[in-house]
């Protein structure tokens, strides 16, 4: 039986909407029903990426740059739907955007509003986490990355752009974070970001109704500084795995993420999901963007669509009478999760498994790290080294080498050996001699 509706009209068209306010207020079936936790996205790690929806734990009235929550109450209430989702994603590492930069407005305390965040979500999960101490300069909003302290190790200091141009590019914007990362065998880094929103722009950032949005060519400069950036990152932590994570405030074919794209990096997707909701249109205005040393290593990707279609009425300062601790609309934003494979196995081939003594073959390994080199070693015959080669940016290396002579069938191994240790191995089994009849010195 239809449960008592309000007649209204919205949008062009007639709507029945339930007189109590619940979804549960009608009969109707749903036709988006809520997802009660994120997708699988498998491996051994996550990383998730979240807009907090301007998270501030100081209020206006005391700060009249102070966004978000007015008073305490609110703030209990916004911190309990951003928390309860966070603790379900139950991410390794998480990339905050629009959280209280206390650097600013509290400078004695520079970060106070993550460690805040942190507190609420270890009470919540009973993990331990800790945070990247880098902040943005001048914006009371700043980007974050905080990360669970028995899952990953932060390697070496954390990184943001400190050049003139990026200064310059990010003055309207947010200045990316990065971290360099260790878990099991695998060295990543992460880099959170906030480009410039579609909202304001003047002169030659004025909309110019391509679709894009105002101020198009500024987060196209700070793409192009972003990645160089994440170039320098790569180089400073001798490691190529690089993941770029954050709101670009650009959808999937305009100008900055073609930037991105060109600069090497492969976008981190599953079709079909989006992370924003604008005038009734669905698109992703958050991505993840990997290098090509990295990308092979991701397992899954998805976005939990728990707030970007989700009405404002029931958001913490909505209609107080909705309000839930639940995490459905604790931001306009949907998060992000994606899935990474720590411990990679590297895998050695032989293009001839059965070659004839003097043929050239070449032995191809996968799965190293990037720029380390490798030695090619026939074992037990004085592990006599035949080649040697440097990783590539995937992880690939190839050495042609000589097939020495030896009793035809017989099983040769060949052990390749990076600088760091990682190992693969392959067998071949040599034939008669060649054509020549000559056997090898």
């Amino acid at each position: 039986m239809l449960q008592p509706q309000v007649l209204s009209y919205g949008f062009g068209d007639w709507l029945l909407e339930p007189a109590d306010g619940t979804a549960e207020g009608n009969t109707f079936t749903a036709t988006n029903p809520r997802p009660a936790a994120p997708a699988a996205v498998g491996g051994d790690l996550r990383v998730g990426d979240f807009n907090v929806l301007n998270y501030f734990v100081d209020f206006p009235a005391q700060f009249p740059d102070a966004r978000g929550a007015t008073n305490a109450a609110e703030l209990a209430e916004q911190q309990a739907k951003i928390v309860d989702a966070l603790a379900t994603m139950d991410a390794d590492v998480l990339t905050l955007h629009e959280i209280e930069n206390s650097a600013v407005l509290t400078p004695a305390t520079p970060y106070r509003a993550v460690e805040t965040l942190i507190a609420a979500l270890e009470q919540k999960t009973g993990h331990r986490y800790d945070h990247v101490r880098a902040h943005e300069d001048t914006d009371v909003i700043t980007n974050a990355i905080v990360y669970r302290t028995d899952r990953v190790t932060a390697v070496g200091a954390p990184m943001t752009p400190t050049s003139a141009e990026a200064t310059a590019a990010f003055a309207n914007a947010r200045t990316p974070i990065a971290q360099t990362f260790r878990a099991g065998g695998e060295t990543f880094s992460v880099i959170a970001d906030h480009l410039k929103s579609k909202g304001s722009g003047t002169g030659a950032n004025a909309d110019t109704g391509d679709g894009q949005g105002a101020s198009n060519p500024d987060r196209v400069r700070q793409a192009k500084v972003l990645v160089a950036f994440a170039a320098q990152v790569a180089e400073d932590s001798g490691d190529p795995d690089v993941l770029l994570t954050g709101d670009f405030n650009s959808y999937r074919q305009e100008d900055p993420l073609d930037v991105v794209r060109a600069a090497g990096f492969t976008e981190v997707q599953t079709p079909g999901e989006y992370s924003y909701v604008f005038d009734g249109a669905s698109g992703s205005l958050d991505h993840v963007f990997a290098t090509a040393s990295m990308f092979p290593k991701i397992t899954g990707h998805t976005i939990w669509d728990i707030n970007a279609v989700e009405s404002y009425a029931y958001e913490y300062d909505g209609y107080e009478p909705l309000y839930a601790g639940y995490p459905y609309r604790a931001s306009d934003h949907n998060p992000t999760l994606v899935g990474i494979r720590t411990d990679v196995p590297a895998v050695a081939t032989i293009s001839d498994p059965t070659p004839s003594w003097g043929d050239r073959v070449t032995v191809t390994g996968t799965g190293f790290t990037a720029g380390t080199t490798v030695t090619a070693v026939i074992p037990g015959r004085g592990d006599k080294v035949v080649g040697r080669g440097v990783a590539g940016p995937d992880g690939a290396v190839a050495i042609p080498f000589t097939v020495p002579s030896g009793q035809p069938g017989t099983e040769v191994g060949v052990v390749l050996t990076a600088a760091d240790g990682e190992q693969a191995s392959t067998v071949l089994r040599p034939r008669s001699p060649g054509r020549s009849g000559q056997h090898p010195a």
